[in-house]
């Protein structure tokens, strides 16, 4: 694995706010980020450098992880999704690598950050 994965230096860092109970949409939130229409292939990493998933644009794809947190990660209708959204999962980490299609590479990571319904969305 490229030893850059998690440099610093390479990341832009993005908070997701999602209610607790609820979905997070991954590719959908690439989707709002990215100009789309350059995007090749996306691969999302956990903390531990772990490979979560592969994308080619909206043809996602899961890895075999044993770890029962990352079982909530389901592919529908071609996009990446974590369920279920609880407490635990407050300040969670994953982090992307995107391949776009004029040979460059970008990193982001993610933040999850867990609200309750008087908070907001």
């Amino acid at each position: 694995m490229n030893s850059d994965l998690l440099n610093p230096a390479f990341l832009i860092l993005s908070g997701i706010r999602a209610q607790k109970g609820s979905d997070v949409n991954f590719t959908k939130v690439l989707r709002n980020i990215l100009p789309w229409q350059q995007v090749e292939d996306i691969e999302f990493y956990d903390t531990n450098k772990t490979k979560l998933a592969y994308c080619h644009t909206s043809n996602c794809k899961r890895e075999a992880i044993g770890a029962t947190f990352w079982n909530r990660l389901r592919v529908k209708r071609g996009s990446l999704l974590l369920i279920r959204i609880g407490e635990g999962d407050d300040q969670r980490q994953i982090t992307v690598k995107v391949y776009l299609n004029d040979n460059s590479v970008r990193f982001y990571t993610f933040n999850i950050l867990v609200v309750n319904g008087s908070q907001g969305s």
